[in-house]
């Protein structure tokens, strides 16, 4: 598969008790959109 890279988000921890988030990005898309399902994932 070809990718981009890697969008990595380290959560506060003293309000989102998860491991780190971690997702690749495709070649073609957007790192904003992986931005946006940790967004909406956690609101």
């Amino acid at each position: 598969m070809n990718y981009r890279g890697k969008l990595w988000i380290i959560p506060d921890e003293g309000q989102i008790i998860q491991p780190l988030f971690e997702k690749e990005v495709a070649l073609g898309e957007n790192h904003t959109k992986k931005i946006q399902e940790f967004s909406d994932m956690y609101q």
